[in-house]
């Protein structure tokens, strides 16, 4: 139904769903283009995005694997970046990425969110001087070594 614009179903079982309707539903996200008209597409980008950034920050490890692919999938397409960074979805990538963690998870949720990161940027609809972080590191050098480091995190 989503796929020919009906997208209030998807989205209230998305939205008020289980934890496992909330996961199914998110992985069609992360399959699904969201279409050309900007209006829906940001209503469906702005709604979806507090969900999905709960499950990568909240949910278990099944949950944020659903909520990074589905991120990755919809920031591919770089005319959903301006609906991403207005939604806060580009600052929760640089924070997942600089955090530190103590124990090893069973996926790169760095990587993941340095993949993210980078589709945003590389659609050109946010400036490195425009986002905010919670922590005080130049971006310049962040993003530099992003870069540099590029192809070791696509390796792991």
């Amino acid at each position: 139904m989503a796929e020919n614009g009906h997208w209030q179903p998807l989205l209230r079982h998305f939205l008020e769903g289980n934890e496992e309707m909330k996961m199914e539903m998110g992985s069609y996200l992360g399959e699904i283009f969201l279409g050309d008209d900007d209006e829906i597409k940001g209503y469906v980008l702005e709604t979806v995005s507090p969900v999905l950034i709960q499950m990568v920050f909240h949910g278990n490890s099944l949950a944020r694997n659903v909520a990074f692919k589905a991120l990755k999938q919809i920031s591919s397409h770089p005319e959903n970046g301006k609906f991403l960074v207005r939604s806060g979805i580009a600052s929760n990538m640089f924070n997942e990425m600089l955090k530190r963690t103590i124990y090893n998870k069973p996926m790169n949720s760095k990587a993941e969110a340095a993949a993210i990161l980078a589709n945003i940027l590389e659609s050109g609809s946010v400036q490195l001087n425009d986002l905010q972080t919670d922590h005080k590191m130049s971006l310049d050098y962040i993003i530099y070594n992003m870069i540099k480091k590029g192809p070791e995190l696509n390796t792991r």
